[in-house]
């Protein structure tokens, strides 16, 4: 048996305090590694032209409908699985965070050639984009509430919304 003394009691709290210590080191050192590594690299905003408009124009639009397809797809997979919490993950945790990398370089785009965009006609592109972070919300909440009335009108203003973008898209040909 251990005789427990103040001098035997210290020790076994500076031990613990060393074991602690070491397992919170051994925990930290476990972080991602790579995350240093993952700076964001710079990415080339475009100065926008006659030259060069058209092509952006149908680049963009090609990213619209890619975003939004997205989003449809996978909103059908999963009224398919009636996995309304499958759809949020994937909408909060995949395709949030793509769209959101994607509308802060057009925002940007948008900011460097705001005198050049307010003469031609590639503005409701950008507005259509910003609102496909609205679509996914509708959808989400349209399919978490079971509310069909929702989920109505958003697909009516995606309809909406896709004849506008087919519009510019027209103008860019």
């Amino acid at each position: 048996m251990i005789k427990y003394t103040p001098n035997t009691r210290s020790m076994l709290t500076i031990k613990s305090l060393f074991l602690w210590l070491c397992i919170s080191l051994a925990i930290m050192s476990c972080g991602d590694k790579d995350a240093d590594k993952k700076t964001a690299e710079p990415v080339a905003i475009p100065t926008l032209n006659e030259k060069n408009s058209d092509a952006f124009t149908l680049n963009f639009g090609h990213d619209y409908y890619t975003q939004l397809e997205a989003l449809v797809k996978a909103l059908n997979k999963y009224q398919q699985a009636n996995d309304q919490f499958g759809f949020v993950h994937y909408r909060n945790n995949i395709w949030t965070p793509k769209y959101i990398k994607s509308k802060n370089f057009y925002q940007a785009v948008l900011q460097k050639n705001q005198s050049y965009l307010s003469k031609t006609t590639i503005k409701p592109l950008f507005d259509r984009f910003e609102n496909l972070i609205y679509i996914g919300i509708n959808l989400k909440h349209a399919f978490l509430d079971d509310n069909q009335d929702l989920m109505d009108k958003t697909f009516a203003e995606i309809d909406h919304d896709k004849k506008i973008v087919a519009t510019v898209l027209e103008s860019a040909k």
